[in-house]
């Protein structure tokens, strides 16, 4: 069996924080729900919950 692999560079903006953060978070978010399932409603139920503590979030940051 021959798996593909990916190797990436991702760097940190200090003029941007807020935007590198986010797009980190992003990137992460997308390859754990790419390998931990296949299950749509559980995917779901995760970036659902995932968006309400980061409008929590923002509400505290503000």
């Amino acid at each position: 069996m021959k798996i593909d692999l990916k190797i990436g560079k991702v760097t940190f903006s200090e003029e941007l924080p807020k935007e590198s953060k986010l797009w980190l978070e992003r990137l992460i978010e997308k390859i754990l729900l790419n390998e931990i399932s296949t299950d749509l409603t559980l995917q779901a139920s995760i970036l659902a919950r995932n968006m309400k503590n980061e409008k929590i979030l923002d509400k505290e940051s503000s």
